[in-house]
């Protein structure tokens, strides 16, 4: 969907969802809901991530240190992702390259045997199965993949329609 501009971000406590999604699309996602701003700054100098902030004296302070930063303007998840697209992001529609969304930390492919605590319906079914390596949070591909496909689409379609009226 775009060409991927860095594989690190830093997100303010006000975009927990917006952090979710991008672990899902492989980005390395430093996000923790009760840093206070220093601790925020701090972690974008050490790490040279690109801060996402939907707070504007958050955004001045990192402009003032020379950070790279985002003033994500919109509450919805939709306009978040479609702004980040517009700035150079890749939002993914497949679990290929997905880090877990609750930890950031990779997850493997693995098979029913190795997971004793599967739901029976996800075993009955042929769904690949995966593993967070940190937490140990099981995934595997279900109605939730299809509904994180069907918003990616809309955000193609969407960025594909501002670029029609543009060009008109």
């Amino acid at each position: 969907m775009g060409k991927t501009i860095r594989k690190s971000v830093t997100c303010d406590a006000m975009l927990g969802k917006l952090a979710r999604w991008l672990r899902l699309s492989g980005y390395q996602t430093y996000y923790n809901s009760r840093e206070d701003d220093t601790a925020l700054l701090d972690m974008c100098i050490r790490s040279k991530t690109i801060l996402l902030t939907r707070d504007r004296e958050l955004e001045r302070k990192a402009r003032k240190l020379s950070l790279d930063v985002i003033l994500i303007k919109s509450n919805g998840i939709e306009n978040q992702l479609l702004q980040l697209v517009r700035n150079g992001f890749e939002i993914k529609k497949e679990p290929s390259e997905a880090l877990c969304p609750i930890c950031g930390s990779e997850v493997r492919e693995t098979d029913e045997k190795e997971i004793s605590s599967l739901p029976q319906k996800i075993r009955l079914v042929d769904k690949k199965i995966y593993i967070c390596s940190k937490c140990g949070k099981i995934y595997w591909e279900g109605s939730h993949w299809k509904k994180i496909r069907e918003r990616v689409e809309k955000i193609e379609y969407k960025l594909q329609n501002s670029r029609g009226k543009r060009s008109s």
